[in-house]
């Protein structure tokens, strides 16, 4: 989505918003599937479980190493290098959709049947109403219910003769990613640290209006 040319009310615009945090769903769905190919490699995660040479002393995680050297390491015999540069992937989709939050946020705020409530509560501080106005929980439920029909279809095998075929596949363990991690992931981390990063928009919204 373009934020640069075109109309700044148009660029803040909820509904456009939404259609591309909706194209990001199929992204990380896509980033997912990449990654579960590899086995979890708990190695890649664990500080100081390698050395690296002109490292300075680095003694952080494989994960964070290759994240600052990602042009040098590309692989091992362990396959860690395949499986980080699937993370890094994962992590660059999921960061782009969560810090959307700051556009959605700005269009609820300018919406002018809850501005004047966003305004007092921003000069309250009072984080609590602020989400609670900010959440919108059939938004929600609805975005976790086709973020499951997605991981669905797409977590499948199909060949040129293949039909998509719904039924009975949440047990299925031919599924190339499991459906339920994908919505745990939007539940528990996606949907809360985006709200977080509208709050903390919000928070400091005001402020250049002060000066």
């Amino acid at each position: 989505m373009n934020f640069i040319s075109g109309d700044p009310e148009d660029c803040i615009s909820l509904p456009k918003l939404r259609d591309t945090l909706i194209r990001l769903e199929d992204t990380i769905i896509f980033a997912l599937i990449e990654r579960a190919q590899y086995s979890i490699n708990k190695n890649i995660y664990v500080p100081g479980m390698y050395k690296y040479e002109q490292s300075n002393g680095f003694d952080g995680s494989f994960l964070e190493y290759f994240l600052s050297e990602v042009e040098k390491v590309h692989g091992d015999d362990q396959n860690y290098g395949s499986a980080a540069t699937r993370d890094v992937e994962c992590l660059q989709a999921l960061s782009q959709r969560i810090h959307y939050g700051k556009f959605v946020a700005e269009a609820k705020f300018r919406d002018p049947e809850t501005q004047d409530k966003y305004i007092e509560f921003i000069k309250n501080r009072d984080v609590k109403a602020l989400e609670t106005l900010l959440t919108n929980k059939k938004v929600e439920d609805a975005l976790l219910r086709r973020l499951r029909r997605k991981a669905l279809i797409y977590g499948q095998d199909i060949t040129e003769h293949g039909k998509i075929n719904l039924d009975n596949l949440q047990t299925s363990e031919h599924l190339k990613i499991k459906v339920d991690v994908v919505v745990e992931l939007y539940e528990k981390w996606v949907i809360p640290l985006t709200k977080q990063v509208e709050i903390e928009y919000l928070l400091i919204r005001l402020d250049n209006e002060k000066k």
